[in-house]
């Protein structure tokens, strides 16, 4: 059974998300979701200071045994800080994916590019990630929240169905995973009620899920 930890905290930073993922191991696979970077380049860090970090952390993660399966970053249109606005937001986050969509290769073991355009075949399912990644898409309603900046519920979902076709990718006969919850990004405010939905639903032949999520 799929054990999911939510090791997401809310303005999480690619320079601020050490944890001790060796202790959170458990016999069998331990698969890393790496969510990380919005509020990075939110803040006013370069897209290629944040690439650098975010690479040593995935670097660093699959060193300890993990599986890493590493996010390219969505839109977003709020919530910024250190004079940062939509545009220049908009500029550093297409500098970011292109790095992570080039390079993932040589740092994770897979890549979900819900940042892009485009459609992406994941486990022989198509997922087509303008509704996250496409100009504007912040501004999407039931995509995202009324903050222009977190994901609804709906989006976990559909991010959850990526995740976990892409687990059955690297690990191989997940029974009935593909249709189940897997978490990649949490709203703080329903954090709880999704941890509980997913402890319950979450069902596949993996030992366990470890979840790195930037909020």
């Amino acid at each position: 059974v799929a054990t999911p930890i939510n090791l997401g905290v809310s303005g999480l930073t690619t320079d601020s998300s050490d944890t001790n993922l060796r202790a959170l191991m458990v016999p069998g696979e331990n698969i890393a979701s790496v969510f990380l970077g919005t509020n990075s380049i939110g803040s006013g860090i370069s897209a290629a200071t944040t690439y650098s970090q975010l690479q040593n952390k995935c670097t660093e993660i699959r060193a300890l045994g993990y599986k890493v399966v590493v996010f390219t970053i969505p839109d977003r249109a709020a919530g910024f800080s250190g004079g940062v606005d939509t545009a220049s937001f908009e500029v550093a986050r297409q500098a970011l994916n292109t790095s992570i969509r080039t390079n993932w290769a040589t740092f994770a073991d897979a890549l979900i590019d819900c940042g892009s355009d485009q459609i992406q075949t994941i486990n022989g399912n198509a997922y087509n990630w303008a509704v996250l990644g496409g100009a504007s898409a912040a501004a999407n309603d039931g995509i995202y929240f009324t903050d222009f900046t977190h994901l609804a519920i709906s989006s976990h979902y559909l991010l959850g169905r990526a995740f976990a076709d892409t687990v059955d990718v690297l690990v191989g006969d997940v029974s009935n995973f593909a249709n189940r919850l897997a978490i990649t990004q949490l709203p703080t405010v329903a954090l709880e009620d999704t941890l509980h939905v997913a402890r319950n639903d979450i069902i596949g032949e993996i030992s366990s899920t470890q979840v790195d999520v930037d909020n």
